[in-house]
């Protein structure tokens, strides 16, 4: 396999697990305690000590950064500078292309945020990545996947699962 061939397996392996994490957060909600007085941008005020709940389940879905189509499943929305790099994207820069719409306006720097941001992100998001691209990509390799046509239901907690599992048919290639 040529080392182009390669990148572009790579690349479109990385979109579907980008898009993976972005529909399905390991982590959907979590919390945390304010350090200090503060006021969102929304304008909510937040007391020290007080305890706060991210839905990054909803974060991840928001129809105003992602588009109309936020819940479905579409890894090709993850524009290619997302994707050559093996840096994990960890929301946009300002007035930068929203990943959906592909035209520049201002998104959250939380948008996208899968391991977290900051001094408490996951130390080891760069070799999560690498290891559950590696484990995709020898599944599709070593693995016939069929659908069973079964409804898949999640439900969202501080854990992220499904109601009665996911019905697939495997078989080896």
């Amino acid at each position: 396999i040529s080392s182009e061939d390669l990148s572009k397996k790579l690349q479109v392996s990385r979109a579907f697990i980008y898009e993976s994490m972005r529909c399905f957060p390991t982590v959907p909600v979590h919390s945390r305690r304010a350090k200090k007085d503060a006021v969102l941008p929304s304008g909510t005020k937040i007391r020290e000590n007080e305890v706060i709940f991210v839905n990054n389940f909803q974060i991840f879905n928001d129809p105003k950064t992602w588009g109309n189509d936020a819940n479905d499943f579409n890894p090709e929305r993850w524009p290619s500078e997302y994707l050559e790099s093996t840096a994990i994207p960890n929301g946009f820069p300002v007035n930068s292309l929203c990943p959906y719409s592909k035209v520049k306006k201002e998104v959250s720097k939380f948008a996208y945020a899968p391991f977290g941001r900051g001094h408490r992100a996951c130390p080891a998001a760069e070799f999560s990545l690498l290891v559950v691209q590696m484990t995709v990509l020898k599944f599709v390799e070593t693995t016939k996947m069929e659908s069973t046509n079964k409804a898949v239901l999640p439900s969202i907690g501080f854990a992220l699962g499904n109601i009665g599992g996911c019905f697939l048919k495997l078989s080896p290639r």
